[in-house]
């Protein structure tokens, strides 16, 4: 028998808004407005059969079995909350599927529910379309349309609508145009000018003109990590990082408007591509293959093949062909085709089949109409090769040294070599390079370039995306470190003793010391490694390796001194150690929706699960005297954090309010840490003979990103006074540079061919 119970219900959120602003004023005056709301609302809840579930720090998590009944029972809360000077609540409900267990709730319908009260006015309701197509037909309750918002973790844009009614408030429909837009258009007013008198205007001597321009993107904007253009080069689609943040973003642009529309803010975007009509954009967002629709602005899977990171897609006709980077390793290093009816993925190219030093693919790259495919096979040893493989015979053949294929109707063969955009004649029918390759561009970043059918040339010159490591303390002042500038997803780590900093390269892959004293910096393995972590006698390290399937230790005084501990069929991190160091946490990722807490038992040489459950349960962390485990999971639908006792009795605390990742315990063990967005949280824990912890309190906000691949991102030292974090360094403005009738320019480059 089980207590749980799933049904249709009306989940209402509420949530103090201001509440920061609050506790800045004084937390004894704070908490009596927690207190205040919770005596006004909870009586009518009872009054509405509503059912009270928690608190949530400043609101309340509350369902009821008539979303009529929620919408009345707000109301009335936001009327007799009318008078309250110190504060005002903001108000989300949503009706969808939840399930019951012991008093709490859970399901997707909650954390909508959570991403809809955001939306309300201080003082405000706002519903989903859901709870509005419940509620027309009361002539006593009127809604009015808000528009369409797209939430983190909800597949779909979500119709949301605010209640008019005597004694709530409702928010005005944002109509302005950026001060962004504003300092730009008569800029970009010019260059869409001259565009289009440049297309009204008859070609010199039968040759259509090159022409440049920018498409500037937004101060917020620190970087891009994709790009592509439509077939017909109109339409410019673009992957972003934002305000520092490291979630790649999807923004989608016409060029013959200034119109810049967000697609979807999903963790980690990446490789997006056209169809062949343009009517779609299919790119992987941590997990299965997602597909835009251009029309209706929909997004649906393309089969159930799934990677955390993928390293390239195309299209085929009406399938897909894409290369996994991180998770099972059924699918990833091998070239995986879905076919449309997303069934059956077959490998097209795997490492294990290959004569030589393989080590993965990249960048797949479908020639039209020639059923062929261009590749990059990454090797162990020497520069990238770009392949071709024929989709009928499977058989691949070298065509150079290279990387990030691509192939456009003049019959050119276009690829990276360092920053430096190459071309060279290609004869498709005969798969054969024909002459030498010419250099077309410089400093061009990674693959971030794309070319048009009719010739349109879009790319991002080099770009630099860095982090600067600095000391915080608990007032929030900074400290710099001599550290050198990190890319974006190192976890740099305090030693024991307080004296070194390991840290990773990633434009290197090395693993590297820092000398806090001496403000120097020493190389500790070459070969391609990431995620390291400190052993408790601070004299060895772990880290995960080459092929992401093994977890290496390495003694840092005697660097050749190099020790496998555990390894696996999935990609795997390390994460903590127990106080003696026989113990190892470590993460596997198992597929694009399940990540697994086990533990490596040095002594016994030996792996135990300790979490393995369909959600995403990661980054475990021992207490300081081993009694109790702290782990993040996201059982609910958004990530919290959760403390267990070790060994484990099968209870488990929920500490965090409001979502949590990356558990850091002080070095007493009397506080643990944890990320909030922004927001690094103290909560105190006292475990003697009786367990208990208290309240999430603020401790440092700022700036400082969290790795987009779930690592923690920050360290504490030995007093717990002292935090190490990662700061974004302003590296200038972006742009996407344009080349309209590039092909003219590429013939002149090319010799004339």
């Amino acid at each position: 028998m089980t207590d749980q119970k799933r049904q249709l219900a009306a989940i209402m959120f509420t949530d103090i808004a201001g509440f920061t602003a609050l506790m800045g004023q004084g937390e004894a005056s704070a908490m009596k407005a927690v207190e205040r709301n919770r005596t006004i609302q909870m009586p009518l809840v009872e009054k509405y059969g509503g059912q009270w579930h928690k608190d949530l720090g400043d609101g309340s998590l509350c369902s009821f079995n008539s979303s009529v009944n929620a919408v009345k029972c707000a109301i009335e809360i936001q009327n007799k909350l009318k008078q309250e000077v110190v504060f005002k609540v903001r108000i989300g409900i949503h009706l969808g599927d939840v399930t019951f267990n012991k008093g709490d709730i859970f399901g997707d319908g909650v954390n909508i529910a959570a991403r809809i009260e955001t939306e309300a006015a201080e003082g405000g309701i706002c519903i989903s379309e859901s709870v509005y197509r419940s509620i027309k037909s009361h002539e006593d309750i009127e809604a009015v349309y808000f528009g369409k918002r797209k939430f983190r973790n909800v597949s779909e844009h979500l119709a949301l609508y605010q209640i008019k009614s005597s004694g709530v408030t409702m928010k005005k429909r944002n109509r302005k145009i950026p001060i962004a837009l504003l300092i730009v258009f008569p800029i970009l007013l010019a260059l869409l000018t001259g565009i289009l008198s440049w297309h009204l205007k008859p070609s010199k001597n039968g040759i259509n003109q090159v022409m440049r321009y920018s498409v500037v993107l937004p101060n917020n904007i620190s970087w891009v990590s994709d790009i592509a253009l439509s077939h017909d080069g109109e339409t410019l689609v673009f992957g972003a990082e934002v305000d520092g943040y490291l979630h790649s973003q999807m923004f989608i642009r016409s060029l013959n408007s200034f119109d810049l529309n967000h697609i979807q803010e999903v963790g980690f975007i990446e490789d997006p591509v056209f169809s062949h009509d343009d009517s779609k954009v299919i790119f992987n967002s941590q997990g299965p293959i997602n597909v835009y629709s251009m029309m209706t602005g929909n997004i649906t899977k393309f089969g159930s093949a799934s990677s955390i990171r993928t390293q390239g897609i195309t299209w085929i006709d009406d399938a897909v062909v894409f290369a996994p980077g991180i998770g099972n390793n059924e699918l990833v290093y091998n070239l995986i085709k879905i076919p449309s009816t997303g069934r059956d993925s077959e490998i097209l190219a795997s490492p294990q089949n290959e004569k030589g030093e393989v080590v993965d693919y990249s960048a797949p790259f479908y020639i039209d109409g020639s059923n062929k495919l261009l590749y990059q096979a990454n090797l162990s040893s020497g520069p990238s090769m770009i392949r071709i493989l024929d989709l009928t015979s499977l058989k691949s053949k070298d065509l150079l040294t290279g990387q990030s294929p691509k192939y456009i109707n003049t019959g050119h063969l276009l690829f990276k070599e360092g920053e430096s955009l190459m071309g060279v004649t290609f004869d498709v029918e005969n798969s054969k390079v024909q002459g030498t390759p010419n250099r077309l561009l410089s400093g061009v970043d990674g693959d971030l370039f794309s070319i048009s059918s009719n010739g349109i040339m879009a790319f991002v010159e080099t770009q630099e995306l860095k982090r600067k490591a600095v000391f915080v303390d608990r007032s929030g002042v900074e400290a710099p470190i001599a550290l050198p500038n990190l890319e974006s997803w190192d976890s740099p780590r305090i030693s024991p003793d307080n004296s070194k900093i390991v840290f990773v390269n990633p434009s290197t892959s090395s693993l590297w010391i820092y000398d806090i004293r001496k403000e120097t910096s020493q190389l500790l393995v070459s070969n391609r490694s990431y995620t390291a972590v400190w052993l408790p006698d601070g004299e060895n390290v772990a880290y995960r390796g080459n092929d992401s399937r093994t977890i290496f230790m390495v003694n840092i005084m005697n660097p050749g001194k190099i020790d496998t501990l555990v390894t696996s069929n999935n990609t795997i991190y390390p994460v903590s150690f127990s106080s003696n160091g026989n113990l190892m946490f470590y993460d596997e990722i198992h597929s694009s929706d399940s990540k697994n807490i086990l533990i490596y038992d040095r002594e016994k040489n030996v792996t135990i699960p300790f979490l393995i459950t369909p959600a995403w349960e990661n980054m475990a962390r021992f207490s300081p005297n081993d009694k109790l485990v702290a782990y993040s999971s996201n059982e609910t639908g958004q990530f919290e954090i959760y403390l267990k006792r070790f060994p484990d009795t099968g209870e488990k605390w929920n500490v965090s309010i409001g979502g949590g990742t990356e558990p850091m315990w002080s070095k007493d063990g009397d506080e643990l840490f944890y990320r909030n967005g922004n927001r690094i949280m103290a909560v105190q824990v006292k475990y003697e003979e009786d367990f208990d912890y208290g309240k999430p309190d603020l401790l440092i906000e700022g700036a400082y990103p969290k790795s987009p691949f779930d690592i923690t991102n920050f360290d504490i030292s030995q007093n717990g006074d002292t935090f190490l974090m990662l700061k974004p360094v302003s590296t200038g403005k972006k742009e996407i540079h344009i080349i309209v009738n590039w092909f003219e320019e590429l013939k002149e480059l090319m010799g004339g061919v």
